[in-house]
């Protein structure tokens, strides 16, 4: 498996790009539960998903929540 060294390299990473995340991770942080049950819903519609997947929706629902000590 690369590193994320190497995987920055690949992609032409910069520090500007470092920055930009760094300005809009609030988005992400803002939507993730959210995302993560549409991902997940979206993963349902492929036959295949479960061999892939280990966690269901609602595992992953829970263990976003005991993050955000919910």
């Amino acid at each position: 498996m690369e590193t994320i060294e190497e995987l920055k390299v690949h992609y032409n990473w910069t520090e500007e790009d470092e920055e930009n995340l760094r300005r809009i991770a609030w988005i992400g942080e803002k939507y993730k539960e959210e995302f993560v049950e549409e991902f997940y819903r979206y993963l349902e519609n492929f036959p295949d998903a479960g061999k892939y997947l280990r966690m269901s929706t609602f595992q992953v629902h829970d263990r976003i929540n005991d993050n955000k000590g919910g």
